[in-house]
């Protein structure tokens, strides 16, 4: 519930604002209609109110998009060069791996024939 809690309050102030810019670009426009003499006509103002708010919700989506692509270019070219820089790194430790990996198994083997041999001492 709470993760839609945040998504609720962000239409809620969503709205809220256009409501408010709504409501000041109206007077905006009659006191401007008042400044040349005409009427202010509320459909007429609907639609400029519409045109003008969609033209720059558009603006900044692509402001927004352009900023998004620069910065995850910018962060791939940083991350790409610090995960060249880790898989050296991995690949030292799986190196380190196998080293011990092989010297283990030599000292089992090793170990192995011992035990062994002493089965046969044993035994004899």
């Amino acid at each position: 519930m709470s993760r839609n809690n945040a998504w609720i309050a962000m239409a809620v102030a969503a709205a809220i604002f256009l409501a408010l810019h709504f409501v000041f670009g109206w007077d905006t426009y009659q006191q401007d209609a008042i400044d040349l003499g005409q009427s202010a006509n509320m459909a007429d103002y609907r639609i400029a109110w519409a045109r003008d708010t969609l033209e720059n919700l558009q603006s900044e989506f692509w402001q927004l998009a352009v900023q998004f692509a620069l910065l995850a270019g910018v962060l791939k070219w940083i991350g790409l060069q610090a995960h060249e820089e880790d898989q050296e790194k991995v690949k030292q430790g799986i190196g380190e791996i196998k080293s011990d990996v092989s010297s283990l198994k030599t000292s089992y083997y090793k170990l192995s024939y011992d035990v062994q041999e002493l089965g046969k001492r044993d035994r004899r």
